[in-house]
């Protein structure tokens, strides 16, 4: 099922307008960000929604560093609030079987989290960047 120009339209508005200032903000929050190669491992599924899921869930739940397990718990939470805003806007027609309301809301939650993703990553390797610069890690 396609997109129709509004439902384009409103992603790239919420895309440049709220998930990337959330996005921006939620790095900023963050004392450490996790290394350049899981962000970079991150920004691979984020054109899956499915497997950024699954990448998420399991990144968030591995024995690791504090860093990455609290990231990705953010991370987590701000892909399930994207089902509350496709609702929250009516995205999604009344007219449509529960099957095709089902894809098309998987398509835009897809969408909507590439372009969260996208803008975190871009903001967390700008960080780990600037902590480099100054002598931190990285």
């Amino acid at each position: 099922m396609s997109l129709t120009g509004p439902q384009v339209k409103w992603i790239t508005l919420l895309s440049d307008n709220r998930l990337y200032k959330e996005a921006v903000e939620y790095v900023e929050r963050l004392r450490e960000m996790p290394e350049n190669s899981q962000l970079n491992g991150l920004m691979s599924y984020a054109r899956d929604y499915d497997e950024l899921s699954k990448f998420v869930k399991h990144q968030e739940s591995k024995d690791t560093s504090s860093v990455n397990e609290k990231f990705y718990r953010g991370i987590s939470g701000a892909l399930r609030g994207l089902k509350v805003r496709i609702k929250e806007c009516n995205l999604i027609p009344e007219d449509l079987s529960k099957k095709e309301s089902r894809q098309l809301s998987k398509e835009i939650e897809g969408r909507l989290a590439f372009e969260y993703i996208r803008h975190l990553v871009a903001a967390a390797l700008l960080k780990n960047a600037e902590q480099a610069a100054q002598g931190g890690r990285r």
